[in-house]
């Protein structure tokens, strides 16, 4: 009896000592026998333990104290992390980090549009200086002279502004502007309307401007451009009247242009 009951009590000794206690984690197999083999084994996720994070998972594999997206090993181009907008890194692995990425370009994200250049930074639908973010005084943007806004920040816009005093949305045009200050000063009986007007020149009638000027004859003006000579010395309109300096102005843009 002796002899079988110390049998059965080396039996599961021997058993014992041929099952190994540790994952060779540098070997193929499951050396513990616990169903997980190497990498796949939570026993190999030490450090310098060989194994490589998976960046898919929420486990820290390769131990050095981050897991998936939160270790840069997986920060590669075509992997599978998303760019983390204002963390300063490159998460996604395209070269460029936080607003400097085209993937941090939303409508209210925290990228502010960057106005020298052609993109949509801000995510707003609109560009550069097409962006009312980019219209402030000092600005990068120039006054565009056209719809109502004021590109440059100075406080005026369009036509208002100096800045667009030579574009041609600008110049005056006769019909538009010339011919009415025209018809208040100029257009009187015995003046410059009907058929037989005064110097032969009917401000209702664009060609009588093209015609030569007698008055200027020795600047080789026309009529329509002599007008702002008239004008100057005093002998137009007739009676002595002056017309408003803007007026003026007006018809001097108009006269340099033509």
């Amino acid at each position: 009896m002796g002899w079988l009951a110390a049998a059965v009590w080396l039996v599961p000794l021997w058993a014992a000592a041929c099952t190994p206690e540790f994952e060779d984690c540098r070997q193929p197999g499951d050396e513990d026998e616990n169903g997980y083999a190497d990498c796949d084994d939570r026993a190999c996720w030490v450090v310098g333990g060989g194994c490589q994070e998976v960046c898919d998972s929420t486990f820290d594999e390769d131990a050095d104290g981050a897991y998936g997206c939160f270790d840069d090993d997986c920060w590669v181009a075509g992997g599978s992390c998303k760019e983390v907008c204002g963390s300063g890194f490159d998460e996604d692995g395209d070269g460029s980090s936080d607003c400097d990425d085209s993937d941090c370009w939303v409508k209210g994200g925290a990228c502010q549009e960057v106005c020298a250049s052609e993109q949509d930074e801000d995510g707003d639908g609109f560009a550069g200086c097409l962006d009312d973010d980019c219209w402030y005084a000092d600005g990068p943007c120039a006054e565009a002279c056209s719809g109502l806004n004021d590109e440059d920040g100075d406080g005026l816009f369009d036509c208002d502004d100096p800045d667009c005093l030579d574009a041609e949305v600008c110049i005056p045009t006769f019909n538009a502007d010339v011919q009415p200050i025209f018809l208040v000063h100029c257009s009187k009986a015995g003046c410059h309307e009907g058929d037989v007007p005064a110097a032969g020149m009917n401000v209702q009638r664009y060609d009588d401007m093209l015609k030569p000027s007698y008055y200027c004859a020795n600047m080789g003006l026309t009529k329509g451009a002599c007008t702002i000579v008239r004008i100057l010395d005093g002998s137009m309109p007739a009676g002595g009247a002056t017309l408003p300096q803007e007026q003026i102005d007006t018809v001097q843009r108009w006269v340099d242009a033509v």
